[in-house]
Parts: C-alpha cells; structure tokens; sequence
C-alpha cells in the first residue's frame, strides 16, 4: 500500500491561502499549551513548598 502525495499537495506558492494566518494560530496553540501545563505544574510546586515547611523540611524530598 504506498499513498502518493501529488507534486503541488501543501505548496504555499501554489495556494498561499492554505497558510494564511498559521503562525498567529500556532503561536495561540502553543500558549494555550503553555498554560495548561504550567498552572498544575506551579500549584504542585507550592503545595511541595508548603507540605515541605509543615514537615520541618522532610516534604522537600518530593522536589
């Protein structure tokens, strides 16, 4: 089974409409990515601070 992918498939010289406005699009996406990953990343973080001065340190291993 081979897929052949036609000479001017995605060529943005040929159809620069398909790629209008990707950056912009990309850059949102990876944002938005950005976020979702680094809030429950930062809440960790301050809740390993704070179980890490209720524990006298002991809870920092979690680091």
């Amino acid at each position: 089974m081979s897929i052949e992918v036609p000479p001017h498939a995605y060529d943005p010289a040929a159809s620069p409409e398909l790629f209008e406005g990707v950056l912009a699009r990309r850059v949102v996406a990876f944002l938005i990515d950005f976020f979702i990953i680094a809030v429950p990343v930062v809440l960790g973080a301050m809740f390993i601070f704070a179980f890490g001065i209720v524990t006298l340190g002991l809870g920092w291993a979690l680091y």
